[in-house]
């Protein structure tokens, strides 16, 4: 970069210093070697400093690379340094080269909003032209939050808002509005549009049928500070002892009603200088109610009352209250409260609980919310609701298994304990008993008799088949072992004699 590129950026007013010296720190490590001496002679480089592949340009010369010292090239970030003279830079703008605390050469990105050319600045690292008004930074064609007819136009300013308005035409509250040619006034070097409020005054404007050069007073009567008016030579008279108004220059106090307009009245809190509209249904002439915008809305035919401009006959419900009601015995501007009880909205309950008895008939119950109107308020009443039942009842008899036959040959008995349930007082009540049946056991295996419902074994199986012994079914004869001497059972009335083997007749 030449010196005289330097000298132009030092001309420019609006760098601050420390940029200014980051900026020149930049542009000498650009194009000022204070480096050693590097080769020259050899390939010239390319217009754009590109040298065929294995060799650097340096000093517009291409140098084999190999013969380079890495902290000769730039940038030489990571080089040993003295002060941020030794460091070089790779030329951006808005990036810085510095030697750290370390001894080595580094990068630094500047500040945003650090000029870094005509009407350019430095954003997030890059530089980019636009304003930098207030502190920010806006692109070109950006307008004024505030005011949409002022625009950035770094040609014209790029430190301060420009009028983006046609010929003849000014910048007022944002809009473009006629007056910006000859009318108007130039005060203290400032132009302003006819009609504008001096600032320091509220008493005085712009009036170029007056005064092209300084500001007039406004007609007296004008609202000023502090609910005062003017009083047309350019003082703002303040309003006398007690009052709260000061309307067209005569003094009222809060709550006074516009002798001409009984909806409009003196509220401090809208406005000092003028008549305020009274709340919407206040009572007016002839039965009428106030709109809330001043006016005086006269009942229409047939209707009873007359609510914030609007007729309804008695009995209407207020549609944003169901409490409340139109009741001309009560009032015929506002709506008045429905008797308390009165329903304002749908019941809802919960399920049913269970019967509170098993058996028989029993109640149950659930919880309900109804709306009532109570004082011209829907509130909620809770309460509870009842009704009969019958309980699911008692289980049927239920019973065991029955038991094994009480004999083991022949006919016998069984038995099994069942449940059964009865209803006292709405449960359950339990009891048991026994129930029996008759059951045949069948007959003995073989080489066993049956008595009395009993197995026994018999060792006459030899002559006497049934296990009997006697003359009809063994000729008297059976044969017994030595170890059971009596073979024949007891009821035959035979006994078996070992040394034999007869059973005496």
């Amino acid at each position: 970069m030449s010196l005289e590129a330097i000298n132009e950026s030092k001309a420019s007013v609006r760098l601050t210093l420390p940029v200014y010296l980051a900026s020149l720190i930049i542009l000498m490590h650009s194009g000022l070697s204070c480096g050693p001496d590097l080769p020259s002679g050899g390939t010239p480089c390319s217009p754009d400093g590109v040298c065929p592949e294995g060799y650097v340009c340096i000093n517009d010369v291409c140098v084999e690379e190999s013969a380079v010292d890495p902290c000769d090239l730039t940038p030489n970030v990571g080089c040993p340094c003295e002060n941020s003279w030794d460091c070089t830079d790779d030329g951006t703008l808005c990036i810085e080269a510095v030697c750290g605390a370390d001894g080595f050469c580094a990068l630094l990105e500047l500040n945003d909003q650090s000029s870094c050319g005509e009407s350019s600045f430095c954003v997030t690292g890059e530089c980019v032209r636009g304003c930098l008004i207030a502190g920010v930074f806006y692109a070109p064609s950006d307008a004024n939050p505030q005011s949409a007819c002022l625009v950035c136009d770094p040609d014209l300013d790029a430190f301060g808002w420009t009028v983006d308005c046609p010929d003849g035409e000014a910048c007022e509250d944002g809009v473009c509005v006629p007056g910006g040619g000859a009318d108007g006034c130039n005060i203290d070097g400032t132009t302003h549009l006819d009609g504008a409020i001096n600032p320091d005054n509220a008493c005085e404007h712009c009036d170029s049928t007056v005064s092209t050069t300084d500001w007039s007073p406004r007609p007296a009567g004008t609202p000023c500070e502090e609910g005062g008016a003017c009083d047309g030579a350019g003082v703002c008279l303040p309003p006398g002892p007690g009052d709260d108004c000061t309307i067209d220059g005569q003094g009222y106090s809060e709550g006074a009603v516009n002798p001409d307009n009984a909806c409009e009245h003196c509220d401090s809190t809208v406005s000092t200088t003028d008549w305020s509209p009274r709340p919407a249904g206040t009572t007016c002439e002839e039965g009428g109610a106030c709109d809330g915008a001043g006016v005086c809305v006269p009942p229409g035919p047939g209707d009873d009352c007359t609510i914030d401009g609007q007729g309804y006959s008695d009995g209407t419900v207020n549609s944003a209250n169901p409490c409340e009601w139109c009741d001309s015995t009560v009032s015929t501007t506002s709506w008045s409260p429905r008797p308390n009880g009165q329903e304002c909205g749908s019941s809802t309950c919960d399920n049913w609980s269970g019967c509170d008895v098993e058996c028989g008939t029993g109640s149950r119950s659930r919880n309900c919310v109804s709306h009532i109107c109570e004082n011209g308020v829907c509130v909620s009443d809770h309460y509870t609701e009842t009704e009969s039942c019958t309980g699911p009842g008692c289980p049927s008899t239920s019973c065991d298994g029955w038991s094994n036959c009480s004999v083991q040959c022949g006919q016998g008995t069984q038995t099994r304990t069942c449940t059964s349930y009865s209803c006292t007082s709405g449960s359950c009540v339990s009891s048991t008993y026994q129930d029996t049946q008759g059951c045949d056991a069948g007959s003995c295996p073989s080489g066993y008799y049956c008595h009395e419902g009993t197995c026994h074994p018999s060792a006459c199986v030899p002559n006497c088949p049934d296990n009997f012994c006697g003359p009809d079914d063994c000729g008297g004869m059976c044969s017994c072992p030595s170890s059971q001497p009596h073979c024949c059972p007891p009821e035959s009335g035979y006994l078996c004699v070992p040394a034999d083997g007869m059973c005496p007749i």
